[in-house]
């Protein structure tokens, strides 16, 4: 639905129920919409699809969505079952069949993790957002895969890791940002 207010348009976006072959068909602009889990992949990159992108996945309970490397997460404020026991062991130890695994805050984890060991290069992962939005819980789950991850080499004893990851948590506040390492 259009609406003009002075010469602006106004787009109002709905989100359509999924269809019966399972992937979701939303309208937007002309074209069916099929949200993507890597916005990369999108073929319009405007700010009007990446957020419809976002408020697609998020009605979906798909709270992660990359953009290549980078992570969005939308704060569900509900429990979902993102982070069993299963879905960890999923990533780490992810098949080689070529199949891709879902955004995830432990994909991020597994990234940096594979980087630093195959390349030997300290890693960075930098969680941003408001107060409220989360970080503390996304820092709490980034450490229970490296943790878990870490657990697993030193049983097996075939890496010695001799670079760091280091997770840095900034805050928005209203008078400037605070940086918490």
């Amino acid at each position: 639905m259009d609406n003009s207010r002075g010469g602006e348009t106004v787009r109002a976006l709905r989100i359509a129920p999924q269809s019966a072959k399972g992937t979701w068909l939303v309208p937007f602009g002309s074209a069916a919409f099929v949200p993507k889990a890597d916005m990369i992949r999108m073929s319009s990159l405007t700010e009007e699809a990446l957020l419809h992108n976002l408020r697609v996945r998020y009605a979906h309970d798909d709270i992660y969505t990359a953009i290549g490397d980078i992570l969005i997460s939308v704060n569900p404020f509900k429990q979902l079952r993102l982070y069993t026991p299963s879905i960890l062991a999923t990533y780490l130890h992810p098949q080689s069949d070529g199949g891709t695994l879902a955004p995830h805050i432990y994909s991020s984890a597994m990234l940096a993790h594979e980087t630093m060991v195959h390349d030997h290069n300290d890693q960075s992962l930098i969680i941003s957002g408001e107060s409220g939005a989360g970080k503390t819980e996304c820092m709490k789950l980034l450490l229970q895969y490296l943790t878990e991850k870490s657990r697993q080499l030193v049983r097996s004893r075939t890496h010695c890791l001799s670079a760091f990851i280091s997770l840095v948590v900034i805050s928005r506040y209203i008078h400037g940002w605070c940086v918490c390492e």
